[in-house]
């Protein structure tokens, strides 16, 4: 009698291994599948979803700043600020993006001066031009888009001021821009001109990011024979892409 309980003991431990084994890999299966489920979810299914036929891409640019010289005789504070706004279309050519410009404009700007001479003040506007806002280029460089933009000066033949002409305005870091020797991406006090748009965020149906910096001269920048010449100005650029996918019959 001991024999053949123990015998089928024995066998009913045997049948309960492999049952314990294919209930853990039907636990491991469930996980796995919650797993993917929300990876899809958070993934936003983009892989099976057709890309988009194009872009509608806005660059909102506000600049602030302010700029200063004097020599034996005087010296001549000024400020800036103004308002612009970019609008374009963007046009998939895998594994590229080709940019088209569709309008630009000059929303605000103003510049003014005041001149200090003898212990007299006095306050003259500015006759400079808006300058351009310009993107010049929108190019992949691995996972990530770039964006060549600048304010660009306007020639001003008539401005009073002896200053203007030597303004140096915003850039983002791709334009690498030099101005008399001075590169602009190496004076950045605080903030990022790297505007870019990582090419995953293309498959959303909008993508919304702010950059903001602020930049001034170096103490060691030329000084055009004056005592003392300065500038400074702060950037803020909001970018909006809304993505524009073919409709459904």
């Amino acid at each position: 009698m001991k024999r053949f309980l123990k015998g089928r003991t024995e066998r009913n431990q045997g049948k309960g291994k492999p049952a314990a084994a294919y209930l853990f890999l039907f636990i491991c299966l469930i996980w796995w599948l919650i797993w993917l489920a929300s990876w899809l979810a958070a993934a936003g299914f983009s892989q099976f979803r057709p890309g988009p036929l194009y872009w509608e891409i806005k660059l909102n640019l506000i600049l602030k700043g302010s700029y200063l010289f004097s020599d034996k005789e005087r010296s001549v504070e000024g400020t800036f600020r103004g308002h612009f706004l970019w609008q374009g279309l963007l046009e998939p050519d895998e594994p590229d993006i080709i940019l088209y410009h569709w309008q630009t404009e000059t929303l605000s700007w103003e510049i003014s001066e005041k001149e200090k001479r003898e212990g007299k003040e006095t306050y003259a506007p500015c006759s400079l031009k808006p300058p351009r806002f310009k993107v010049n280029a929108f190019l992949r460089e691995g996972e990530v888009f770039w964006l060549d933009l600048l304010l660009e000066k306007e020639t001003s033949t008539l401005s009073p001021s002896e200053f203007e002409p030597q303004l140096i305005l915003p850039a983002s870091y791709l334009r690498d821009l030099v101005v008399n020797g001075l590169r602009y991406n190496d004076y950045l006090r605080a903030g990022s001109n790297k505007i870019s748009i990582p090419v995953k965020e293309m498959t959303r149906p909008e993508y919304r990011q702010s950059f903001s910096w602020k930049w001034s001269y170096p103490p060691s920048y030329p000084r055009l024979n004056l005592n003392e010449l300065g500038e400074e100005h702060e950037v803020k650029i909001d970018l909006h892409l809304k993505a524009h996918f073919k409709k459904k019959p």
